[in-house]
């Protein structure tokens, strides 16, 4: 389980050749289905891999070099963020088992246990990560048995690194920088989205947290979105050389195109709303499925390696079956959050991207380093496949098998379990931003006051707080006692600051900020930054 990945040693342009064969060999295999849409791509466009199954690139634990400094087979950054044992110790709770089995790693936490079955998508060599532990029960005819142990409370230190920018000489990155079917971009789109980077970005995790929600922003047709395609409202088909649309979407394809853009050929409708260059270009992007392969193109253009994954709810909410299993969990919060999903198809796409030596999951809601709870519209999310490229998935597979009747997972058996050794005080939240390496950890809101170019460049600092954006004569003294951060520009003249900024820095100290040095003032509500206009960016 807790493995360092290989690094890759095939050529780049061996790869490719594999991948075409494979495409090839699926394009030859596919049933034929009279009546479908067969829609050519570009000239160009990459192919499909619809035997990316088994990569070791795609394994949480690919080219993650943590320490294991007690030897128990569990890294001292699991031991610290997923299990709550001791790094220090092979057997934190002396009983003469070693932490690294798996009744032991749950001794310090709470977790989950379900046995699940999986139709058609899954992945069971990408499906561990730090925040499930997956031992695979069978596999027969298609569908997948297997016992999951869930860590609700763990969470991901995000980290940068400064040196992340080697990763583009790297072959063991190779597949994950790279331009693929949906996930497509050019050195036009690198250029432009390396030209709004604002200064003063050091790390990868910087970097990010400014590309992520800068370039969900770009969005500015939310009606063309909302009749957008998604390959699994449309069964859309990408494996093959051309795009498939099977009969029974044929109609609903033709309607969507010719209310969203009614002068464009199936070809441009398809690829502005499933291909990551032409929805860059368009400003748009669609569901969970196009904005995890917009944000895959983005990550990948800007030099940080990324992939996308799959992941759906723990239980199928239209079976009454189900639904009762939900009685054999303690943890009220959780269950009584379950009881209240909408009966459908929960499944949610979006990011795994390798920042800091290891790899974070990015939402669509724009957050980096998000959990398993709460994401993509239900309680709690399980990880069933990880992908260089949707155009790689079997996801119009599943279609072709019933759904929506059954859905294509379903919970056999549930329980969780509070360890004996748990201690609900050592949870602790994931760590948020750090302006500047100011600790503004448990502030929930956030305020930049200065011009418009010094706050949309450093709106990505306070990423995960929202912040509000306003000029210095917006401010107002009730935000000194929200539990909120405010960053305030130095454009504004010490002498112009309103009364209840200027008694928290003197006329000298202000006139010392640099772009390097701001000025903190710590309240019991507030955190207060004074930060030289000459650190931001152009957007």
């Amino acid at each position: 389980m807790n493995s360092t990945g290989r690094r890759a040693t095939l050529p780049a342009a061996l790869m490719v050749l594999m991948a075409l064969a494979a495409t090839a060999a699926f394009a030859q295999a596919r049933p034929s289905e009279k009546g479908g849409l067969s829609i050519p791509l570009p000239p160009g466009t990459p192919p499909a891999d619809p035997s990316y199954r088994g990569s070791p690139a795609l394994s949480w634990y690919y080219m993650v070099k943590d320490a294991d400094s007690d030897g128990d087979g569990l890294s001292d950054y699991e031991e610290l963020h997923k299990y709550l044992t001791d790094p220090a110790k092979a057997d934190s709770d002396g009983d003469g088992i070693p932490d690294g089995d798996a009744n032991e790693r749950r001794e310090y936490t709470y977790t989950i246990e379900a046995v699940r079955t999986l139709r058609t998508w899954y992945h069971p060599e990408a499906m561990d990560d730090s925040f499930q532990d997956v031992e695979v029960i069978s596999e027969k005819d298609g569908v997948l048995t297997y016992r999951v142990v869930l860590y609700p409370y763990a969470n991901d230190a995000p980290v940068g690194d400064p040196a992340w920018k080697a990763h583009a000489s790297d072959p063991a990155f190779a597949r994950l920088l790279a331009p693929s079917r949906t996930a497509n971009w050019d050195e036009a789109m690198r250029a432009e989205i390396l030209a709004s980077v604002p200064a003063g970005i050091a790390t990868d995790l910087e970097l990010a947290r400014y590309l992520v929600p800068a370039c969900l922003a770009r969005r500015t047709n939310p009606a063309a979105i909302a009749k957008g395609v998604d390959p699994i409202d449309l069964r859309v088909d990408l494996r093959g050389a051309d795009a498939f649309i099977p009969p029974a979407s044929k109609a609903l394809f033709k309607a969507r195109s010719s209310r969203s853009y009614p002068a464009d050929s199936d070809a441009d409708f398809l690829l502005g709303m499933l291909f990551a260059k032409t929805m860059f270009d368009r400003r748009l992007d669609g569901a969970c499925t196009e904005s995890a392969t917009y944000l895959v193109a983005v990550l990948r253009a800007a030099g940080i390696p990324a992939r996308g994954i799959e992941t759906n709810a723990l239980l199928d909410f239209s079976d009454p079956k189900q639904v009762a299993l939900l009685g054999q969990l303690t943890n009220a919060d959780l269950r009584e959050a379950l009881r209240k999903e909408a009966p459908s198809y929960n499944g949610h796409h979006y990011v795994e991207a390798y920042i800091g030596g290891r790899w974070l999951k990015i939402n669509n809601d724009r957050r980096v380093g998000v959990g398993i709870l709460d994401v993509g519209g239900t309680a709690i999310s399980c990880k069933c496949d990880a992908y260089f490229d949707v155009a790689d998935t079997p996801v119009s597979e599943i279609w072709r098998k019933g759904y929506p009747n059954p859905l294509p997972y379903r919970l056999v058996s549930l329980s969780d379990r509070y360890g004996p050794w748990f201690d609900k005080a050592r949870l602790t939240p994931a760590p948020g931003p750090a302006p500047w390496g100011v600790d503004i950890q448990g502030r929930t809101k956030a305020y930049l006051l200065g011009g418009k170019e010094f706050c949309e460049g450093n709106a990505w600092r306070l990423e995960g707080l929202r912040p509000k954006l306003c000029s210095i004569q917006y401010f107002l003294p009730a935000w000194l006692e929200e539990g909120a951060v405010l960053v305030v520009s130095t454009e504004t003249p010490w002498d112009q600051l309103p009364g209840a900024l200027k008694k928290l820095v003197t006329r000298e100290k202000h006139r010392l900020i640099t772009g390097d040095r701001p000025y903190v003032v710590t309240l019991a509500g507030a955190t207060v930054i004074f930060a030289s206009a000459g650190q931001a960016g152009t957007p």
